[in-house]
């Protein structure tokens, strides 16, 4: 490196001085260069977090501050969010998979998923609990898969929930919900609104049985986005395309651990399914 003058830019070999009118190109288009360096990415290339319910046996409650039974936990953010003042999202995709598990007795362990369809076909049993069994002992769990954008303080997250068991119920039921939200067109006929329109509040509510007492996930379907809002439409065509990367296989959701079901299944999946 060479001495430079007073009011002049030290130049390193190799590497032109510069100064304040030519920092910068001319023009910096970047939404031209838009998506640009993700050309090679595939669906190896991105993972979806879980958003979980923790329960008194979930090990964040001691790990993180702030966390307690019934606030939800990003597992790739590692942020909670208090249960009963409720997070809202908007759904962007719902899909049904059974999940593969090895017996606890057996090691335990996640094994990959099935369809609906693979499993009729084949011709699966069921267990005196209802679950389905695999000729190697493994065990099924009927898993309800919903992909949303969370809205933080910090931005949207886009996660999924990964509903079994005991957390079927509500599964169904936000479902219900959802599909009960009408659109109506210019000839007065309802259709059902898109999935990714539909505002959603979730919190978690106490479920007693004899099994024990964990925290159940609770919906409330709130309204349509305001199309008249800018950052409410910029939310919808974000879920849109996220729901067009779930659809193609572009993302998926990570590989679930059998921590991620326990916690959100509640007291009745803690048995040999895990």
């Amino acid at each position: 490196m060479r001495k430079t003058t007073k009011g002049k830019e030290k130049e390193v070999k190799g590497v032109p001085a510069t100064t304040a009118k030519n920092t910068l190109p001319a023009t910096v288009d970047l939404f031209g260069d838009a998506g640009l360096g993700f050309e090679q990415a595939d669906r190896d290339a991105y993972t979806i977090p879980f958003l979980v319910i923790l329960q008194t046996n979930s090990p964040q409650c001691d790990e993180i501050d702030g966390a307690r039974p019934g606030f939800f936990f990003n597992t790739a953010t590692k942020e909670v969010y208090d249960g009963k003042e409720g997070v809202t999202v908007i759904p962007c995709a719902y899909q049904q998979k059974f999940i593969e598990w090895v017996p606890r007795e057996k090691g335990g362990g996640y094994r990959g998923e099935h369809d609906k369809a693979t499993i009729m076909a084949k011709g699966y049993t069921r267990d005196d609990s209802g679950r389905w069994v695999l000729p190697n002992g493994n065990y099924l769990a009927d898993t309800h898969y919903h992909f949303c954008i969370i809205l933080t303080k910090k931005g949207p997250r886009t996660v999924v929930m990964g509903l079994s068991s005991t957390q079927l119920k509500p599964s169904r039921e936000w479902m219900t919900s959802m599909v009960n939200c009408k659109i109506r067109d210019k000839q007065g006929k309802d259709h059902p609104a898109p999935m990714m329109a539909i505002l959603t509040k979730l919190t978690t509510t106490d479920k007693t049985n004899e099994k024990g007492k964990w925290k159940l996930l609770k919906t409330e379907v709130l309204r349509l986005i305001d199309t008249a809002k800018a950052e409410e439409v910029r939310w919808y065509l974000m879920a849109k395309e996220f729901h067009d990367q779930i659809m193609t296989g572009k993302v998926t959701a990570e590989e679930p651990s059998q921590e991620v079901y326990q916690q959100e299944s509640g007291p009745e999946s803690n048995g040999d399914l895990y």
